[in-house]
C-alpha cells in the first residue's frame, strides 16, 4: 500500500502531494479534530461527509468548501458562535443545492485567530 496514492482503477491514481497547484495552501490532515481544529469525515467520500470543527474561544467562525480552482462552492457556517464542538453535514452540494462534480475540495476554517484547511474527495 502507497499512501500517497488512492488507486482510481488500473493504470488510473490520485497523487496526494504538498505542493500548491490551486494556489490553496493546505494544512496537513492528522485526522484530530482536537489538535488541529477542523475535520472531514470520511475525507473521501460518496453523497455526504461531516465536517467537525473546535473553537477554543467566543468569535466569528466561517467554514466553507472550495472546489480545486479555488472557487467557492458552499458555506456550510457563518457567524458568531460560542468555544466549544460542532458539526454539520456537507451533501456534496452547491450553495443553489445542485450537486457538484466528483473530485478534490478544499474545507476551510476561518476564525480570528486561525485559517484551517482540509482536503475532502467526492467519489460520486
Amino acid at each position: 500500500y502507497n499512501a500517497s496514492c488512492y488507486p482510481l482503477g488500473p493504470g488510473r491514481a490520485i497523487k496526494f502531494t504538498t505542493d500548491e497547484p490551486t494556489g490553496i495552501a493546505e494544512t496537513p490532515l492528522s485526522g484530530e479534530v482536537g489538535r488541529r481544529g477542523l475535520a472531514v469525515v470520511p475525507s473521501l467520500f460518496r453523497g455526504a461527509a461531516m465536517v467537525h470543527w473546535n473553537l477554543g474561544r467566543d468569535g466569528d467562525a466561517e467554514v466553507r468548501v472550495f472546489d480545486a480552482s479555488g472557487r467557492l462552492v458552499r458555506t456550510l457556517a457563518s457567524g458568531p458562535a460560542k468555544a466549544g464542538s460542532y458539526g454539520v453535514v456537507w451533501d456534496g452540494r452547491d450553495e443553489r443545492g445542485c450537486r457538484v462534480a466528483r473530485g478534490i475540495y478544499f474545507v476551510r476554517l476561518t476564525t480570528s485567530e486561525q485559517t484551517v484547511r482540509v482536503k475532502a474527495i467526492l467519489t460520486e
